[in-house]
């Protein structure tokens, strides 16, 4: 394990090695070449956060041991001269990763630990984000959307999870932009008010789905990441609670990364209230977190309201009026209204770089039958529609 040594280096400075930079703050990145073992090696000291540190010294050792299985898998030219290092800004200082790679570093230097890993077949240089390596399970990632179509994205979500449950699909993470839509569960699908809260719904211009999981109504638009997480599991209700308190620790962690106080925790009077909602400082929402259950397999879908939550405020209070429901416009936030400017690509990047520190992230486009049998279910969640004939159990929500 390298050693700290010399003085803390500012972001953007070069550096001999990457020893040079261990000990710099958790949000920045180190850049280093395929050649760089320690390159991999800084770049996950770099992710210990006050967090690991106050869980002890094991907790972080555990980390270093998964980190070094995957060095363990990647071929590395140990004869070749590797090229400069630098410290990477942190993400949110960038209109994207990207575009902060191309400011920063020349064409033989590739992203190393946080966010891409050396794979096999990988030269020199900057890559897309399509193998993001920690050392743990496989995820397949697809970040596949189908603009217009905003009910095929929970048929998309049912369609994943049926196949899950046949032992047809592996373990799959999908995140993807959402259209302008307002998400409603099975109670409010039933209520006396439903079809007043739809119409209310589209005079705001959000078109309405009913939605996979449960819960209350909620809302997506395009400055929203929506996410779904399919997992096989042969007993996934002992579980539940339990890729409940992943995800939201997960997503609570990813916002950490980019400087928001972020709580696990319902707020008093939120909006489709949840005990695995992630909030700022107690005080307002910003993201959801629902699940469905069936046999063999569960489904794990939410929302990170990005910016604008003013037009969450505004269609929700029509909406939740209609529905009968109390709740405080107050609670309804985003990740702009705790930190200023930030981008979609920015959010983005911080989820994926937590998922890359649980799982080894593969990205693999969606196939074709499950996207054939989306289609066919399609239908199943245009509101009003609730003539869903997918079984299971659904809790707590976006």
């Amino acid at each position: 394990m390298p050693e700290r040594r010399g003085r803390p280096v500012a972001i953007g400075d070069p550096v001999g090695t990457a020893a040079d930079a261990v000990g710099v703050r958790a949000e920045h990145h180190v850049l280093g070449s395929a050649a760089g073992v320690e390159g991999v090696l800084a770049a996950t000291l770099l992710r210990h956060d006050d967090r690991d540190r106050q869980r002890g010294p094991a907790h972080v050792g555990g980390r270093e041991d998964g980190l070094r299985q995957s060095i363990e898998r990647c071929r590395l030219g140990h004869d070749e001269e590797p090229p400069p290092l630098k410290v990477l800004r942190a993400a949110r200082h960038a209109p994207s990763l990207e575009d902060a790679l191309d400011h920063l570093v020349g064409d033989r230097a590739m992203v190393v630990g946080t966010d891409l890993a050396p794979g096999d077949d990988r030269e020199v240089g900057i890559h897309p984000p399509t193998i993001l390596a920690s050392g743990g399970p496989t995820l397949r990632l697809s970040r596949d959307s189908f603009a217009g179509r905003p009910a095929l994205d929970t048929a998309l979500s049912r369609a994943l999870l049926e196949r899950a449950s046949a032992g047809e699909l592996a373990e799959t993470l999908r995140i993807w932009r959402p259209d302008t839509i307002v998400t409603f569960g099975r109670l409010d699908a039933v209520a006396t008010g439903y079809h007043e809260a739809l119409d209310a719904a589209h005079r705001e211009g959000f078109a309405a789905v009913e939605r996979l999981e449960g819960g209350r109504a909620a809302v997506f638009h395009e400055q929203t990441v929506a996410f779904a997480h399919t997992v096989p599991d042969p007993h996934p209700m002992e579980n539940t609670h339990a890729r409940f308190e992943a995800t939201a620790e997960l997503m609570a962690a990813a916002l950490a990364r980019l400087g928001v106080d972020a709580r696990v925790g319902e707020v008093p009077r939120e909006y489709c209230p949840g005990a695995y909602s992630v909030n700022a400082g107690g005080r307002r929402k910003l993201v959801g977190v629902g699940q469905r259950v069936i046999a063999r397999a569960a489904h794990v879908g939410g929302v990170i309201i990005v910016a604008q939550s003013e037009r969450v405020r505004a269609v929700l209070e029509p909406v939740y009026r209609a529905l009968g429901l109390d709740w405080d416009p107050a609670t309804a936030g985003a990740v702009d209204d705790e930190l200023g400017d930030v981008t979609y690509e920015q959010v983005e990047a911080a989820i994926l770089a937590e998922y890359a520190h649980r799982y080894e992230l593969v990205e693999t486009p969606l196939d074709e039958d499950s996207v054939a049998l989306a289609a066919a279910l399609e239908g199943e969640y245009e509101a009003p529609s609730r003539t869903s004939s997918l079984g299971g159990v659904g809790a707590t929500h976006p």
